[in-house]
């Protein structure tokens, strides 16, 4: 027969579906990434004002200790480990092996 051993490589509606939410869910996560820098950028220059303005060292400190939490937050979710994978990977890998299943 002609078409013998040929085979259409059409996804399924699994596969479709996964592709869309990974999409969406990496756009998702770097959407937040961005505004947690963001964020941690403007309370160091907050910091700065409020202690360049008022004189005062609590809440300026308290404000550049939360800005580098999050900053630290950040680097654990894109720097990659020994094996060069980052977190971020690891969850789509994750969420690509549970729809195989």
């Amino acid at each position: 027969m002609f078409m013998r051993g040929w085979t259409w490589n059409i996804p399924t509606l699994r596969q479709l579906h996964y592709a869309a939410n990974h999409n969406q869910r990496q756009s998702n996560m770097d959407l937040v990434l961005s505004i947690v820098m963001l964020a941690a950028f403007a309370l160091i220059i907050g910091a700065v004002f409020l202690w360049r303005r008022t004189g005062a060292i609590k809440q300026p400190a308290l404000m550049v200790l939360l800005a580098a939490i999050a900053i630290g937050n950040v680097l654990i979710w894109t720097l990659p480990d020994a094996s060069g994978n980052s977190p971020i990977e690891q969850v789509g890998a994750a969420g690509a092996e549970v729809l195989d299943n």
